[in-house]
């Protein structure tokens, strides 16, 4: 087996991980269990990290990611953590910081998949220590804010998929965490074509530059919210999934230099929307609810990691990457049209 086709499953199971995360995090209510859960998840992860040098199974290897996937189960801990411990105009600063570590996560792993060409006990040694490290302060944030977590223990019964919102939602995050998130998988394969030398270019755009876009925009729905109150999260949605589609075009002249650069930047804008999806929870669902309706919108999204890498990467390979970035270019177009809409259905929400 080729070393892209092993790329390839490796991904697969990687994003598959994360719909799991989803199921077995509601299950458990991990939501309400946010210091044990949290150590938990990154203990596992962390385990896994200071093995990969050392599988020579592809079967065990493909489990490793697929654990590694269920590590963003802590998004949801995070989101729903935040939602009671600041208030709702500094909610949208603290959850997109929090989220915004996975655009930069990609750019640090990039960096050290190159070291881990040369040497990959070192590189992955690495990263399993940052890992551990980083944990740490987490934890023991969260362990000192037990008290603020109190409603969490009163939950409602049923399901929030009656409401529209979480559907609105659901698709909003499938568009990022899916397709957009996909991308970085995309990149190495459609730069190969022409340009191998633009790849490491490529990816620290989406890592860095993604995190830099992520801050930026809930930076500026900080400072809308208090005139426009929770408009302003639909209306910076709608702004970063607007400006990502001409970045998305661009794609289709397969640029090279500061119109790659562009081309990628662009892209990326629609990071805007985690400030949208993260933040609504609160706004959208009744108290008893958060947790649930954060988890129930979050498991439709994370089936995008799942669809996309099934359909795009093998569409790009079959049909050319022309007919695949016009599959990627959907979800922008939507993400613009349900963001504008979103008020509307934090009203429809309430009913």
């Amino acid at each position: 087996m080729g070393r892209d086709e092993v790329t390839y499953l490796g991904t697969l199971a990687f994003f598959s991980g994360m719909p799991f995360a989803k199921i077995l995090g509601r299950l458990l209510k991990f939501y309400k269990n946010s210091v044990v859960s949290t150590a938990l998840v990154v203990s596992l992860v962390t385990a896994t990290i200071f093995l990969m040098p050392y599988t020579r199974s592809l079967l065990v290897l493909l489990l490793f990611r697929f654990v590694q996937g269920s590590s963003m189960i802590l998004m949801e801990v995070f989101s729903v953590n935040y939602s009671y411990l600041f208030d709702e105009r500094k909610r949208v600063i603290a959850t997109v910081f929090s989220i915004s570590g996975v655009p930069v996560g990609v750019a640090l792993g990039s960096s050290l998949s190159f070291l881990a060409s040369m040497n990959p006990y070192q590189a992955y040694f690495y990263m399993g220590v940052l890992s551990a490290l980083l944990i740490i302060p987490f934890v023991m944030f969260l362990e000192g804010s037990r008290s603020d977590f109190r409603p969490l223990k009163i939950e409602g019964s049923g399901t929030t998929y009656k409401k529209p919102v979480t559907w609105v939602l659901g698709f909003l995050w499938m568009s990022i965490t899916g397709f957009n998130l996909l991308m970085a998988s995309v990149y190495p394969i459609f730069l190969a074509q022409y340009d191998p030398k633009a790849i490491p270019l490529a990816l620290y755009l989406f890592g860095f530059g993604g995190f830099a876009i992520t801050v930026l925009g809930s930076i500026i729905a900080y400072y809308l919210y208090p005139r426009l109150g929770p408009r302003s999260l639909g209306l910076v949605g709608a702004l970063g999934f607007g400006l990502s589609v001409p970045g998305f075009l661009l794609l289709f002249i397969r640029p090279t230099g500061n119109l790659l650069v562009l081309a990628v930047l662009l892209g990326r804008f629609e990071a805007f929307g985690i400030t949208t999806i993260y933040v609504a929870p609160r706004f959208v669902y009744p108290e008893g609810m958060v947790g649930k309706g954060t988890w129930e919108f979050s498991f439709l999204g994370s089936l995008g990691h799942v669809i996309a890498p099934m359909t795009v990467i093998p569409i790009a390979y079959q049909f050319g990457f022309n007919v695949a970035f016009s599959v990627l270019l959907v979800f922008p177009l939507y993400g613009t049209l349900a963001s504008l809409l979103l008020p509307k259905a934090f009203k429809l929400a309430k009913r």
